[in-house]
């Protein structure tokens, strides 16, 4: 891919995540990886709690807990 691949990736993600159009295109490369960072912790907050739901009617599993503590973890 190309230098600027990154760049039009992170927009894409950003108008993605709500971000008006125009807001995104005003933002530096730094701001738009700050707010990336921030989406992926929600994001592995949200699966975190939905692993969660799924398991809660089947017995602890060793790696499961690891691997949620892992997202939770990454979550904060």
């Amino acid at each position: 891919m190309g230098s600027g691949y990154e760049i039009a990736r992170a927009v894409e993600e950003l108008i993605h995540n709500g971000h008006a159009r125009a807001d995104v295109w005003k933002m530096t490369p730094r701001q738009m990886a700050a707010f990336l960072q921030l989406a992926m912790r929600r994001k592995f907050g949200e699966q975190s709690q939905l692993l969660t739901l799924m398991r809660a009617a089947r017995g602890d599993d060793r790696h499961f807990q690891t691997f949620l503590r892992k997202l939770q973890d990454e979550s904060q």
